[in-house]
C-alpha cells in the first residue's frame, strides 16, 4: 500500500492540504459526489482500487446550530461516516485518520481537556461527533485527531467573515464568555502530512490545536489587528447572541502527547494568525459568505 486518500475534498481543510502541493505526491482528494464516506461500497471500491497507505476523514457535518434541525445528517456525517471506514479498515487494512473536535469536552471544565479525560458532549454536532469517534477509538489502525476553532483563508469561518468585516470597516459584537484555542488549518494540515507520511503509525486518541487559550472576542480583535481594520469589535456575554446549539464555555486541548509522541511543534496561535494572515494578503482565498 502507498499514497493517501482524502475524503471532504471541498472542506477547508482539505483546501488547506492541497495548498501544500501534497497532490504531486500522489495524494488523491474525493468529494462527497466521488466518495460517499457513508457507503462501505464507496469506501470499499477507492481502497481496492488505489490501495492507500492511509484514509485522511474530512468529511463531517459541520453546521452546529443547523445540526439541531436536522440531527439525521449530522449523525450520517459525522457518526456513520467513520462506522463505514471503521469497516473498510477492518476488511483491507488501511489506515484511518480521522478529524474530531474539542465541541465533545461539553461544560463544567476549567482545565485543558486530555486525551484521557471523560467528555460530555451537548447539542446534536458534539454529540454525532463523539459517535463518530467511538468508532475508531478501539481500531489498532485507526488515529483520532481532536482540533478546535479550526480557521483559514478557505470556504466559510470566522477568521473569513471577520476578515470582511474588518477590511469594510464594520464594528462586530463578539462573544467573550467562550474560550478555546484558534487553530488555523494550515498548521494543522502540516501536522497530518507529517504522521501520514511515518512508516512508525501509534494509533489512538490526540488533540492538535495550537498553542495558548483565547476567547472569541480575543480572536475577533487580534484579526481586526493583524488585517488593519477600522471598525471596534465589543465584547459580549452569550446570552446576548443567542444560538440554537450549546457550546462549552471552556474547550482548550491539552496537546502534549502528540508533542511527545509525533515530535510535533506547536506554534501559538496568535503566531499562526499572522502567517494566515499573510496568506490572506497575498490573495489565498475569496471571501464567500
Amino acid at each position: 500500500m502507498s499514497g493517501v486518500v482524502v475524503t471532504g475534498a471541498s472542506g477547508q481543510l482539505a483546501q488547506q492540504l492541497k495548498a501544500l502541493g501534497v497532490e504531486r505526491r500522489g495524494w488523491r482528494f474525493f468529494s462527497r459526489e466521488e466518495w460517499n464516506v457513508v457507503s462501505y461500497d464507496d469506501g470499499r471500491r477507492v481502497v481496492e482500487a488505489l490501495r492507500p497507505s492511509v484514509v485522511v476523514n474530512c468529511a463531517a457535518y459541520t453546521a452546529v446550530d443547523r445540526a439541531e434541525q436536522e440531527p439525521d445528517a449530522a449523525y450520517r456525517a459525522n457518526a456513520m461516516g467513520p462506522q463505514m471506514l471503521r469497516r473498510v479498515s477492518d476488511a483491507l487494512g488501511v489506515r484511518i485518520l480521522h478529524i474530531s473536535t474539542d465541541y465533545v469536552a461539553g461544560d463544567g471544565r476549567a482545565a485543558p481537556l486530555r486525551e484521557v479525560d471523560t467528555v460530555a458532549p451537548r447539542g446534536v454536532y458534539a454529540l454525532s461527533k463523539r459517535a463518530g469517534e467511538e468508532a475508531l477509538l478501539d481500531s489498532p489502525r485507526a488515529i483520532v485527531l481532536r482540533t478546535g476553532w479550526l480557521y483559514s483563508t478557505y470556504g466559510k469561518n470566522f477568521f473569513l467573515t471577520m476578515a470582511r468585516r474588518a477590511l469594510e470597516g464594520v464594528d462586530s459584537s463578539v462573544v467573550n464568555d467562550q474560550v478555546g484555542c484558534p487553530t488555523w488549518a494550515g498548521f494543522l494540515a502540516g501536522v497530518i502530512v507529517e504522521i501520514a507520511k511515518r512508516e512508525e503509525w501509534r494509533a489512538g486518541l490526540y488533540h492538535c490545536s495550537n498553542a495558548g487559550v483565547a476567547s472569541w472576542y480575543d480572536f475577533a480583535c487580534a484579526i481586526y489587528r493583524a488585517l488593519g481594520g477600522n471598525g471596534c469589535v465589543a465584547p459580549i456575554p452569550s446570552a446576548e447572541y443567542p444560538q440554537q446549539a450549546s457550546r462549552p464555555a471552556f474547550s482548550v486541548l491539552d496537546c502534549r502527547k502528540i508533542g511527545l509522541i509525533y515530535g510535533v511543534k506547536i506554534p501559538h496561535w496568535q503566531d499562526s494568525l499572522m502567517a494566515c494572515a499573510e496568506e490572506f494578503r497575498r490573495g489565498g482565498a475569496t471571501i464567500k459568505m
